[in-house]
């Protein structure tokens, strides 16, 4: 009987939130238009192009635990799988999100591998700052690396299929945005972390 008391209060709660935002719960929106590449999304504007704002960048990386340095070129680029024109629950239009494919390649030669991700574009077609970038590429690219001990990069483990983890900050840069500090985190099991970005202010 408490359980269902606290039931029908929640219910009654979702239908006050209902009349005025659309859903039952705040929680259960999550609504988006599906816009093709080249189409204008609602709002008049095609999102793609904010992309070109990222320009091919060179940073420092350092593999943590080999602790050597080296530098990485990550490169940005539009894709051909449709962005997302993202609600609010009574259909107002809040913001873009846009398919993108990153590169990253290492002068050392220990990482080279190529990942789909999505960004974040506001209603003015410019690219949100900051947010955070993030894409998953498999364990397996690094068994040669010499950047982990190949134990640790067992492709199945109890916890699921090992990947690693790439994640940068999108900051301003001038009256731009660049790619800022970052990471590559080994997951699917043991967290270790392969590499680190640290980009001077």
């Amino acid at each position: 009987m408490r359980l269902l008391g606290r039931v029908s209060r929640l219910a009654a709660l979702g239908l006050m939130l209902g009349g005025t935002t659309g859903c039952i719960f705040p929680y259960e929106c999550d609504d988006g238009l599906s816009v093709a590449p080249g189409e204008a999304a609602p709002g008049g504007i095609d999102p793609v192009p904010a992309l070109a704002a990222l320009m091919p960048q060179t940073l420092p990386l350092r593999w943590v635990r080999i602790d050597q340095t080296t530098t990485l070129k990550l490169t940005t680029a539009t894709t051909n799988m449709p962005s997302t024109a993202q609600l609010e629950c009574d259909g107002e239009l809040m913001s873009y999100t846009v398919p993108a494919a990153i590169t990253l390649q290492t002068t050392d030669g220990r990482l080279s591998a190529r990942a789909e991700t999505s960004v974040g574009v506001d209603l003015n077609g410019a690219l949100f700052r900051p947010q955070r970038v993030a894409a998953n590429v498999p364990a397996s690219i690094f068994a040669d690396a010499g950047v982990v001990s190949p134990e640790i990069l067992d492709p199945v483990t109890s916890s699921g299929v090992r990947f690693v983890r790439v994640e940068f900050e999108l900051v301003a840069a001038g009256a731009g945005v660049a790619y800022g500090n970052g990471s590559l985190v080994l997951t699917g099991g043991e967290i270790v972390t392969l590499a680190v970005v640290e980009v001077s202010p």
